[in-house]
């Protein structure tokens, strides 16, 4: 069984990336949000 976790992680952190380009405050906020997720579900 092949488990999707690290392609979500992967695309998640290329769309951080990508936000974080646009606008620093925005990068911030999604990287805290991503921790409350990450630390929700593992």
């Amino acid at each position: 069984m092949v488990t999707p976790v690290p392609k979500i992680l992967a695309e998640t952190f290329r769309s951080l990336n990508a936000c974080r380009r646009a606008s620093e405050g925005r990068f911030i906020g999604c990287v805290q949000l991503l921790l409350v997720w990450f630390h929700s579900h593992f």
